[in-house]
């Protein structure tokens, strides 16, 4: 029983074994006891049983148990009808003539053969002599030389090295991968890209863009593996897409930085508007806090009510007061019955002394726009600039002498182009479309003839006397295109460089104007504009939150005089009215002084109207008790 535990089945095929050594049979061992195989240790059954099992073909079971070693009958046991299939078709007669079979492995061609046995009666009834005469006619050379396996393999191996040494052969595959998806969000070809970087052309790449490409442009290192690659003599057609166009870029030193230069300043103009703008509103409303003179007359007031509160204590006698924390607790302190505040009091104190300074909170309106304003802030910005500023500057310096240190170094090695030649020529070449860049820069190793001066000849790439009269017949202006980013950032900081200047000393009178006003106001000494500003800015809040309550108050305060004086003018109107009493008396002497005879006739008159009345009521009492009775019946 097969089904057991494998730990019982190897107990049970042990007990097998030593029955079977009892009885003098073949020692088979466990294998033998457990497939049961035949005597004398023959093949194990059960694996191919289980190859049974998984659904394996049958032939393929049957060619496993006669590469084990299985006789015939064994396999014919095992597998019936299609072992003596198998066995038939291994018996087939050979119909590729001897002489005709191929010396070498040939590549397989995957068609659904039919075998000698399945012919009958098909097409093929007739194929073993026609097959033996086309096979005299047919060249079996050229089908060795075209499908050989062999040179297929060797095929194979070579495109797929070469395919391989192509791809990425300098930067790493993730990072080309990287560079081409970056390249492919600014919508823009390689050759209008690279011509809108030397021309740093503003409308082609604005600031977005140039963001978006940072990342995405080659770092120092890189260029120079493409460089050591060019003058090593290696061939730009080898190199993957996004290595030719580095190497269209080799000569611009310092691409990134370069790139973040153009937009340091092309966003310049707004950063430096930033600044001044926000100096400027700090610088008037220093200004405005020191000429104010509204704002004097509110703190003159708020001085001589604090006394008053303050007198005979050692609060009082003040000749002033520290702004900071003074104007804060004038809200804070509550009238004896909490339902006033001393800013409150002060309020109306101006509004009866002098309700002019009452509109001093007008005059100091930009509080609101400035009292935000860092002072690091704007610090850090200067230095930012300053830095750029600086770093345009040494760029420049370092350009130059990488480019002159490039040129004497392949001087030096026996170049007879520069680099700046190069990588201009590949770059109009690719203007010309991938067979003229093909053909241009097929081989560099020609460029390298005796000690020449980079520059004083004209590099042809391969390309013959066409490329040749090409090269000469560059416009100059090509040169002048390449050096406008050292012409334009030039003109550049020299022009803003002087603007910088002014700022930067702007900023340093504003810092000067705030130690003034610190002074002025009784401010510790070393206090930034921004908190000096913050405490009037507050003290305005709360001073207009007090004013509105106090013109809230004044119009309650009126309507409530206007519902008063509408009461009192009704009262008044109403005691200008007779009272009933005197009304009753007039009317009552008017009923006394009239005629005693008219007034018997009055009399009887209703009295007649009224029995008539009541003779109708009877008779319709009457009419209705009959109709009921009427209804009854």
């Amino acid at each position: 029983n097969f089904d057991l535990h494998p730990k019982k089945r190897m107990a049970a095929a042990a007990f097998a074994m030593e029955i079977a050594k009892q009885k003098g049979g073949g020692g088979g061992g466990i294998a033998a006891a457990i497939g049961g195989g035949g005597k004398g240790g023959g093949p194990d059954l059960k694996k191919y049983e289980r190859m049974k099992k998984m659904g394996l073909p049958m032939n393929s079971i049957v060619n496993k148990m006669k590469m084990d070693g299985c006789d015939d009958a064994m396999i014919e046991k095992f597998a019936g009808k299609t072992a003596k299939k198998a066995n038939n078709t291994a018996n087939e007669k050979q119909i590729l003539p001897e002489q005709h079979r191929p010396k070498q492995k040939m590549k397989p061609f995957h068609w659904a053969k039919m075998n000698q046995h399945q012919i009958e009666a098909t097409i093929w009834n007739d194929v073993e002599q026609e097959f033996a005469k086309l096979c005299t006619q047919i060249d079996f050379g050229e089908l060795d030389q075209m499908f050989n396996k062999d040179d297929d393999v060797a095929q194979q191996k070579k495109e797929k090295a070469q395919k391989k040494k192509k791809e990425n052969q300098l930067i790493d595959p993730k990072r080309a991968q990287n560079v081409m998806i970056g390249l492919a969000q600014v919508k823009m070809s390689e050759d209008d890209l690279l011509d809108a970087i030397l021309k740093m052309d503003d409308k082609k790449l604005s600031v977005d863009k140039l963001r978006k490409l940072l990342p995405y442009v080659p770092s120092d290192g890189e260029l120079q593996m493409v460089r050591d690659y060019v003058k090593n003599g290696g061939n730009i057609n080898d190199l993957s897409k996004v290595e030719q166009f580095f190497v269209k870029m080799m000569d611009m030193v310092g691409i990134r930085e370069r790139v973040s230069l153009w937009i340091f300043k092309s966003e310049f103009p707004n950063i430096l508007e930033s600044v001044q703008r926000r100096l400027t509103a700090v610088s008037m409303a220093i200004d405005t806090l020191k000429e104010s003179a509204r704002l004097k007359k509110v703190l003159y007031v708020v001085l001589v009510v604090g006394n008053y509160l303050n007198h005979g204590s050692s609060r009082g006698n003040a000749w002033g007061f520290l702004m900071e924390p003074t104007l804060d607790l004038l809200d804070g302190t509550k009238s004896a019955d909490k339902h006033t505040t001393l800013m409150l009091h002060v309020i109306e104190t101006l509004d009866r002394v002098d309700p002019d300074a009452l509109d001093w909170v007008d005059d100091l309106e930009i509080l609101e726009r400035v009292y935000k304003i860092k002072t690091n802030s704007i610090l850090n910005d200067l230095d930012a600039i300053k830095r750029d500023m600086s770093s345009i500057d040494k760029y420049l310096k370092t350009q130059r002498r990488t480019m002159t240190k490039m040129a004497s170094d392949w001087a030096r090695e026996g170049a007879a182009v520069s680099v700046a030649q190069i990588a201009s020529h590949v770059r109009n070449l690719s203007k010309s479309g991938p067979q003229a860049l093909y053909q241009g820069c097929e081989t560099y190793a020609g460029l390298k003839v005796g000690l020449g001066i980079p520059g004083s000849i004209k590099p042809s790439f391969g390309g013959g006397a066409a490329a040749a009269n090409e090269a000469k017949a560059q416009p100059e202006e090509d040169e002048e295109t390449e050096n406008m980013f050292g012409k334009v950032m030039i003109l550049f900081h020299k022009k803003q460089n002087s603007k910088v200047t002014e700022v930067e000393t702007f900023f340093k009178k504003t810092q000067q104007d705030t130690k003034k006003l610190c002074s002025y106001f009784g401010f510790e000494e070393g206090k930034k504009w921004e908190e000096v500003l913050v405490v009037f800015y507050l003290f305005r809040e709360q001073f207009m939150k007090s004013l509105r309550e106090m013109q809230m108050k004044r119009q309650k305060e009126q309507r409530k005089q206007s519902q008063m004086e509408k009461k009192n003018q009704l009262e008044a109107k109403l005691a200008a009215q007779p009272k009933k009493e005197e009304v009753m008396k007039t009317i009552n002497v008017d009923l006394d002084g009239g005629d005693a005879s008219t007034e018997t006739t009055k009399r009887e008159s209703q009295k007649g109207k009224a029995s008539a009345m009541y003779a109708a009521y009877q008779k319709s009492k009457k009419s209705s008790a009959a109709h009921k009775k009427v209804m009854d019946l």
